[in-house]
Order: C-alpha cells, then sequence, then structure tokens
C-alpha cells in the first residue's frame, strides 16, 4: 500500500510540473505576440490616419 501512495505522490508532482511548464510557455507566447501584434495595430492605425490627409506620398509613407 505504501508503494501505491508513493507512486500517486510522484504521479501528482509530475502533473504539476507539467502545468506550470505549460504555464511558463503561455505566458511567453501570449508577452511576444503581443508585443508583435501591438505593433501591427499600430502599423494600421497610422495608415488609416493618413488615409485622412489625402495626399499620395502620406498615405504611400504610412502604409508600407
Amino acid at each position: 500500500m505504501k508503494m501505491r501512495d508513493r507512486q500517486s505522490g510522484a504521479t501528482v508532482v509530475e502533473y504539476v510540473l507539467m502545468v506550470a511548464l505549460i504555464a511558463v510557455a503561455v505566458v511567453v507566447t501570449v508577452a511576444l505576440l503581443g508585443q508583435t501584434l501591438d505593433q501591427h495595430y499600430n502599423d494600421v492605425a497610422e495608415c488609416v490616419k493618413a488615409w485622412d490627409s489625402q495626399s499620395a506620398e502620406e498615405i504611400e509613407a504610412a502604409c508600407k
């Protein structure tokens, strides 16, 4: 019976470690994608603002 309890405890520890590793991976991924997406949204916003100016040069410069 004691051997079974030890194996169960080891399994719980393994699952906790896996969940912690997955959580770290998710946080890192969201942080990296968040910065990239933020930059893309800012680029699109600049392009949309340039369309208000009606200047082809400004639109072309903002919408690369």
